[in-house]
């Protein structure tokens, strides 16, 4: 199925080995349930502490609001936030 949505989203927080192992367990649930195709690129050249940006696909808007809604939820319930997330047409 193609792909018709991204999110765009920074931060400055340093995702942790246990933050990442739960957030690949979530994508793994979404590319099983075709919600995204797993397409992951994040520019982190940056000096630590600086802002990261990250870029995922999604199949359609629903899945992109439901991504970013968990992983909002994610990041609150492990103190941080995001400085921008943005859905938009691929």
């Amino acid at each position: 199925m193609a792909m018709t949505k991204k999110t765009v989203y920074a931060t400055d927080h340093v995702t942790t080995d246990e933050e990442k192992a739960q957030i690949e367990a979530k994508v793994a649930e979404l590319v099983a349930n075709g919600s995204t195709d797993g397409f992951y690129v994040v520019f982190d050249d940056r000096p630590p502490g600086s802002v990261t940006r990250r870029i995922r696909h999604w199949v359609d808007q629903e899945a992109a609001a439901a991504w970013e809604a968990w992983l909002t939820n994610f990041a609150a319930t492990n103190g941080f936030d995001f400085s921008s997330f943005v859905i938009s047409d691929i």
